[in-house]
């Protein structure tokens, strides 16, 4: 992600005209796939290793209120999918969102844009988490509800076959997210610099 965002910011000086104006408008039909190893910090040392693979839906619409700058709204649907060295345990969570997005456009040339975006969610979701019961001597599942508040931001860059149409892909993000938990008492902060995260999709402006 970090090279994308150099790549943009290198390019930015160069810029000298507009590619959208105030009034027009953005649909963007979207997916993102995450494909992840990394460390749960909330176990014992010796249980950190774990593969995540995860899976979103989108869609947005938005209206340019300033030249190459668009605000809108956003739903998305998740699934996420955890899974553990230690004990081949799974953990899986499901969830809808729905947000506010903003999105900077930078014209790079006719046919290609540079894009940053920022959005805020809402989130509301189910988990199921495999875990040791010693009550029972084996592996249970506990299950609840929750609902979570997220910041986030990511780079984007957009190919136009047609003036009115676009391929648009994104790699990486950084994020900050509270979760609470509506089954148990619990309450989670975690911010995350994500290389792991790949979007992509398909963009069709509506143009004055």
């Amino acid at each position: 992600m970090k090279y994308f965002i150099l790549l943009g910011l290198v390019l930015i000086p160069f810029i000298t005209k507009a590619q959208f104006t105030k009034g027009d408008m953005v649909l963007n039909l979207g997916a993102s796939f995450t494909n992840q190893k990394g460390y749960d910090q909330q176990t014992a040392p010796s249980y950190l290793n774990f593969d995540r693979v995860s899976l979103s839906i989108n869609t947005k619409f938005g209206h340019f209120i300033h030249e190459n700058l668009a605000f809108g709204g956003l739903l998305e649907e998740n699934i996420d999918m955890y899974k553990f060295a230690y004990n081949g345990n799974k953990d899986a969570y499901l969830s809808g969102s729905a947000g506010v997005f903003i999105q900077r456009y930078f014209t790079m040339s006719e046919n290609f844009l540079f894009s940053i975006e920022a959005q805020s969610k809402f989130t509301r979701g189910y988990n199921s988490i495999d875990y040791y019961n010693p009550l029972i001597g084996d592996i249970d599942t506990q299950q609840s509800n929750y609902y979570a508040l997220s910041l986030s931001a990511f780079p984007t860059f957009t190919f136009l076959p047609k003036p009115n149409w676009g391929i648009h892909a994104s790699i990486g993000s950084i994020s900050h997210t509270f979760t609470k938990s509506l089954s148990i008492d619990d309450t989670a902060n975690e911010t995350k610099l994500d290389f792991g995260s790949f979007s992509f999709g398909i963009s069709y402006f509506f143009r004055d």
